[in-house]
């Protein structure tokens, strides 16, 4: 499974790990890990980068020294690219397991084929909507401010 989406790169991983029954997966924001799912009675968080380039030692301190104090089991960063030596090597002391584009190629095998177009159809069907939803917001607004205006 090759990602293309960087826009969806969250999203598509969340939905990956539920495929490969993980349960209680979350999305987080503002916080050093992307996000949090439970699997055999393990708490995980994920750190989810989509980039160009390999991921460097800095992304894995500031994920490492983020999490290290946190209460959970274990602790992945993903990528769909690699991660450089420095950054292995820093990620393998501290326990992190490592997920590069290959480890998510063999990890993808048996899930469903379309899942990245199923995100996409998603993230569209709810931009739909919002965009319904502010039309009919203006929409009202104009009805109102007209029937103020004339009386």
């Amino acid at each position: 499974m090759i990602i293309r989406d960087k826009d969806n790169f969250l999203p598509l991983i969340a939905k990956m790990l539920t495929a490969l029954n993980y349960d209680k997966v979350e999305m987080h924001t503002g916080k050093p890990y992307d996000i949090t799912a439970v699997k055999d009675d393990k708490k995980y968080c994920f750190k989810c980068q989509y980039d160009i380039d390999a991921v460097g030692t800095a992304a894995m301190k500031e994920f490492v020294d983020g999490t290290k104090d946190m209460s959970h089991d274990a602790r992945a960063f993903i990528t769909n690219s690699s991660f450089i030596s420095g950054a292995k090597k820093l990620g393998d002391e501290a326990g992190v397991l490592l997920w590069d584009r290959n480890t998510l190629d063999r990890m993808s095998i048996g899930i469903k084929e379309n899942i990245v177009e199923d995100v996409q159809e998603e993230t569209k069907s709810g931009k739909g909507l919002l965009t319904g939803i502010i039309i009919a917001v203006v929409a009202i607004a104009a009805i109102a401010a007209y029937f103020l205006i004339i009386k």
